[in-house]
């Protein structure tokens, strides 16, 4: 479910819920409708089918890229009730892929290959796998 999001001019910050600084009481300038951070891990994990959280994310290249048609939001404002609409170019997600999905089909391969060595408790191994990733690159 959206959420409406303000950023704030006085303390710099940005992703609040509250159309109003909880710091010092300035109003917000209204960004539009988001995701919470659960709903981004699950459009994250959608989108490429890999696990949103872990070692692997810092070895893997860049993936996706925000929606060109909703700026990354997942939605568009609307004046009609509930107010926000889902982007249809993105099913929603606030993502695009920007990997060949070739690509991607050896980065999930890669993956499970170390899945697999960890998961028979071979962590030494699967560690060294991980780091020595030809795929990735």
């Amino acid at each position: 479910m959206p959420w409406k999001e303000w950023k704030y001019t006085c303390c710099k910050v940005v992703g609040r819920r509250v159309p109003v600084c909880p710091d010092c009481g300035e109003p917000g300038e209204y960004v539009g409708w988001t995701h919470s951070m659960i709903e981004n891990m699950c459009a994250w994990t959608h989108i490429t089918g890999i696990q949103p959280i872990g070692h692997h994310r810092k070895l893997l290249p860049r993936l996706t890229a925000p929606c060109l048609a909703c700026e990354g939001r997942g939605y568009f404002d609307t004046p009609a009730p509930p107010g926000y609409q889902a982007c249809t170019a993105c099913d929603h997600t606030g993502l695009r892929l920007v990997i060949d999905p070739n690509q991607l089909v050896r980065i999930k391969a890669w993956l499970d290959k170390i899945g697999a060595l960890a998961g028979q408790g071979q962590k030494a191994r699967a560690r060294e796998a991980l780091y020595r990733n030809p795929h990735v690159a």
